[in-house]
Order: C-alpha cells, then sequence, then structure tokens
C-alpha cells in the first residue's frame, strides 16, 4: 500500500544524531527504526514518541530501545533487527490487551 507522507513528517522520521544513518523502519503499530553509525558498527533500535498528532506540524522525539555493537561492520545487524521486530511484537500485545476487539498486526 502506497501513501503520500508529508515532507514535515519525513523530515522527523529521518531526524538523526550527527554521525548516524536510518537503516530500517517497522510502521504497522508503532513507528520503530533501526539506525547505524556510518562505519556500520553500531546500531541503535529507537520508538518514535509523538507529542502531537498533526501529521503538517509532527513533533516528538526518538527515544533508544537497545543498543548494539561490534568491532566488525554489520555483525549485529541481524541482532538490531531482531531487536525491532520484537519491539513490535510486544507493543501489538500492548495495543491488542487495551483494545480486545480491535486487530492489531505486528
Amino acid at each position: 500500500m502506497a501513501i503520500n507522507i508529508p515532507a514535515p513528517l519525513v523530515e522527523l522520521l529521518n531526524k538523526v544524531d550527527p554521525g548516524y544513518v536510518t537503516f530500517a523502519y517497522m510502521v504497522p503499530t508503532r513507528i520503530i527504526r533501526v539506525i547505524a553509525d556510518v562505519s556500520f558498527r553500531t546500531f541503535r533500535v529507537e520508538q518514535l514518541v509523538r507529542t502531537n498528532r498533526d501529521n503538517m506540524k509532527p513533533q516528538g522525539t526518538w527515544r533508544t530501545l537497545s543498543t548494539h555493537g561490534s568491532e566488525t561492520p554489520g555483525a549485529t545487524l541481524g541482532d538490531a533487527m531482531n531487536a525491532a521486530r520484537e519491539a513490535q511484537i510486544k507493543l501489538a500485545g500492548k495495543l491488542k490487551a487495551r483494545q480486545p476487539g480491535r486487530i492489531v498486526r505486528p
């Protein structure tokens, strides 16, 4: 399914600390992403915490859920992706518990 994302929201999604790049997003349920330092030795799994619901003027911060590092570039990417998947599953379980009649896909 393709959707248009407003430019300010894209800017918030791609906002990273200096020396890091966005590697992957996981959007269903909540926005979880994996970012990597430019040498691909350190990966962080982060969750977007929105402070408003206006997609034209989005505000929010990224909360670090876990950090994975190694001296070998790319060695901990699998661990970071698994942690991101587990975070999505955990969030889906919480949402399902809060709203039992709603279908939630991790």
